[in-house]
């Protein structure tokens, strides 16, 4: 296999922040352009950050990347075919990625399934079958006019407010990179779906710009922020944080430092520092996080092990970093060798150097060492290094604290501004069966848009008309803005009302109330110090071990992020870096919890499929007081009131609840929702007794009649909504009742209401339901049968232990 490109590019663009980095940069790794979607800058395809060994570091195309680019040339280095197919396959990774995107966008704002999103695309293949259109014709404009396309996007983002000044950018860049030649597949969907919509002879010179303008709305619908964290190097906000500036390159000074003798734990707390123990690729060390000037300095102590831990430190290393540890056991073996002990601990000098080989033959063999044995072996590196004091070595200069980084923790907090929610009081499928997109996608951006105007300010009812007034421009269109008991907008085409929306004004975030709290977001950005430090710490070779040195810098990013994360309340308060309560603290959230606006995000995502916004009937919740399926307005108005009681919520039971009788954990409503989805995905049959358990959560929250009505139509109600064994049971048969009824008179355009139905008997029921829907015993499914029937026997046997 051909070897990829080593053309010295040194430059290199992130679609995801449209920031250009350079080669030298000590924040890129090879999973960079993963992270960051690094392009070339002059073919705007996907590129890879190489270290230097015998070059200087710098990008490089994939192999399938990049053919025609001026700046690729092809050079047949040693570099591996194995490599060479991981990085296919990473190429393709991120493909994947980006097309699901892409099309999860499509499904969520087109209200479809994934199923009728295929049949689209196969109508669209259909249509270009029968009218002969040139679907590789379409596909070369697009690569060729990519210049002329982004144009017309800037000006649809513009001309209709879609997309915010500071995002269209990156829209652009996505626009853009859809149109390369590694994304064609990706785009001859696209334009399949679009031909389908369509539904006619599509020529390249007559529908060019219609075609155009679908494909860029399909970008906007995708979620890349909810995808993409464009973290650590930029944050919302920051345009850079603060680096520092590199030290000049010299003599290195050792820092020599005389800790005060802390007891140490695994991880711990000290006063104004964070210490914790872990082996950083091929050293145990003791890290130490203390507060600088200009932010936190990140330091290590090498630890020495005592000579019973050396096959255990061996083998846990192996297990870690594979080939990558076959320096670090070789000088182990030569050491040893070169000693006098005859003793290893436990072992023999001929045993252990045995072992050690074994190890050696093992990793070069492609040979798993067994997880069992390197979790002994880590736990007991774990416990020795729990329970001991280190200090620097006053004889032995190596042993001693090293500068290994500077860290900057950063807080963002959303800006105390108004918030908006819009309430469709409209047909939610009136503006897609008209095929306003657009619009569609104007009403979907609003509330961020009247957030981002008016900002702090509250504004009047005549400000929001004038407002509207202004921003609509869409041809034969019609908008209307009227005040009754609320702010309303509706939007007529062709004579016809397409939507008719709510405008609520939510009053910004603060301490005291719990609804519509601000976002606090702890990042940070390392500035890792001088190769050399590392090469002296890890007895390596700064330039032949530079992978080692890579993966060293790897884990101590994530001790970091493991510092902020377990010690985030430590660094928020006076004279502290962030300066404002956590959300999670004011609320009760779990400590992996994130910023409210995460969490929300969360919850809505995955609640979303049991909405009235999906087409899949996967079963759907439904208020039990109105019988309506639960949609977007009342899914954020059961978030907030969970939110509000949360902290209060029966602590006793720690972070853990019961769903269908396993035990998942509750750290914040958005994960409580995300254990949901993976417990009906992972145990299918238990379905009806997960969502028994939520919604019985939700009511001792919220105290809302939510419950929950399966695929089948069975109706599933909270267990405590009644007091009395007798009443909840009567209360279930009457629901089910309701229900069958509820959907036979919907079907006749009549309307039940449910509150007096519940006050009928249960026999009265029955007579009703008899009368309007004569055969429904035979037409509703056999498990709402079943249902009924355990509901009666279980009512029986209620009566019977209540007369005891």
């Amino acid at each position: 296999m051909k070897a990829e490109s080593e053309v010295s590019i040194f430059f290199a663009l992130s679609i995801f922040s449209n920031e250009n980095f350079k080669a030298d940069d000590d924040r890129l790794n090879y999973q960079s352009y993963k992270e960051l979607g690094l392009i070339c800058g002059q073919c705007r395809e996907l590129v890879f950050f190489k270290q230097g060994i015998e070059r200087v570091s710098h990008f490089s195309h994939f192999r399938d990347t990049g053919k025609d680019c001026p700046w690729r040339t092809e050079s047949h280095s040693n570099t591996q075919s194995s490599d060479s197919f991981k990085r296919e396959q990473s190429l393709q990774e991120f493909q994947t990625k980006f097309r699901w995107i892409i099309e999860q966008g499509i499904i969520k704002h087109q209200q479809i399934s994934n199923s009728q999103l295929r049949e689209q695309i196969k109508e669209g293949q259909k249509l270009v079958s029968t009218y002969k259109i040139d679907i590789d014709s379409w596909l070369r404009w697009f690569n060729q006019n990519r210049e002329q396309l982004g144009n017309l996007a800037k000006s649809l983002y513009q001309s209709n407010e879609l997309v915010s000044e500071g995002n269209q950018i990156i829209l652009l860049n996505f626009v853009d990179y859809l149109c390369v030649p590694a994304s064609e597949d990706i785009l001859r969907d696209i334009l399949y779906y679009v031909f389908g919509l369509l539904d006619k002879d599509i020529s390249l010179n007559k529908y060019l710009e219609e075609v155009c303008s679908k494909v860029i709305e399909i970008i906007i619908f995708a979620g890349w922020e909810e995808e993409y964290e464009i973290a650590p190097i930029i944050f919302k906000g920051i345009d850079h944080p603060n680096v520092e500036e590199k030290t000049p390159k010299g003599q290195i000074k050792v820092e020599q430092q005389t800790p005060k003798p802390i007891k140490l734990e695994n991880e711990k707390v000290g006063v104004n520092q964070v210490e914790f123990t872990d082996i950083i690729a091929t050293v145990p060390m003791l890290l130490r996080l203390t507060p600088g000037e200009t932010g936190y300095k990140l330091v290590g102590l090498p630890i020495k092990l005592p000579p019973e831990l050396t096959y255990d430190s061996a083998r846990y290393i192996a297990s870690n970093l594979g080939m990558g540890a076959l320096g670090y056991l070789n000088n182990e073996v030569a050491r040893i060798k070169g000693g006098s002990e005859s003793m290893i601990g436990r072992y023999t000098r001929r045993d252990m150097i045995d072992a050690l080989n074994a190890l050696i033959t093992g990793i070069k063999a492609s040979q798993k060492i067994d997880p069992a044995n390197v979790l002994i072996s880590k736990n007991k590196l774990k416990a020795y290094m729990s329970q001991q004091e280190f200090y620097s070595s006053p004889t032995d200069q190596y042993y001693s604290f090293y500068p290994l980084a500077s860290v900057k923790i950063i807080q963002e907090t959303e800006s105390i501004k108004y918030s908006y929610r819009l309430t469709n009081f409209g047909d939610p499928m009136a503006l897609i069966r008209a095929n306003l997109s657009s619009i569609q996608t104007w009403v979907q951006r609003l509330n961020y848009n009247l957030k981002n105007y008016f900002g702090v300010k509250k504004p009047s009812f005549d400000e929001i008309r004038q407002y509207l007034k202004d921003y609509f421009k869409f041809k034969n269109c019609d908008l209307k803005v009227y005040y009754d008991n609320g702010i309303f907008f509706e939007v007529w085409h062709q004579g016809k009302l397409v939507t008719k929306q709510l405008i609520t004004i939510i009053d910004p975030a603060n301490a005291e109330k719990t609804y519509n709290l601000q976002s606090v977001n702890i990042a940070r950005n390392i500035q890792f110090g001088d190769n050399r430090i590392f090469e002296k710490v890890l007895k390596c070779h700064n330039i032949l071990d530079s992978d080692l040195i890579r993966f060293a810098k790897g884990q101590l990013s994530k001790v970091v992020d493991k510092f902020i994360t377990a010690n985030e309340k430590k660094l928020v308060g006076k004279d502290k870096v962030a300066q404002t309560s956590k959300v999670r603290d004011l609320l009760g959230f779990g400590k992996t919890s994130k910023g409210f606006s995460n969490i929300k995000s969360t919850f809505l995502k995955f609640i979303r499929p049991f909405s009235n916004e999906s087409e899949v009937n996967r079963g759907k919740v439904l208020n039990l007081r109105t019988g309506k399926t639960l949609d977007q307005h009342s899914a954020n108005e059961l978030l907030e009131k969970m939110t509000a009681n949360w902290k209060e919520w029966d602590r006793d039971k720690d972070q853990t609840i019961q769903l269908g009788g396993i035990e998942v954990k509750k750290p914040n409503p958005g994960k409580l929702m995300l254990e949901v989805h993976n417990k009906i995905s992972d145990y299918p049959q238990l379905d009806q007794l997960v969502w028994g358990d939520l919604i019985e959560v939700w009511w001792q929250l919220t105290q809302e009649p939510i419950g929950f009505r399966t695929s089948s139509g069975v109706i599933l109600t909270p267990w405590s909504i009644k007091e009395d064994r007798v009443d909840i049971w009567q209360y279930r048969i009457k629901m089910q009742l309701i229900d069958i009824l509820r959907d036979q008179k919907t079907n006749k355009g009549e309307v039940t209401t449910i509150e007096a139905h519940l006050q009928l008997s249960r026999k009265r029921l029955r007579e009703i339901l008899d009368t309007v829907y004569p055969n429904w015993q035979k037409q509703v499914s056999e498990d709402i049968l079943r249902h009924l029937d355990a509901l009666e026997n279980a009512l029986e046997l209620a009566k019977k232990a209540a007369k005891l």
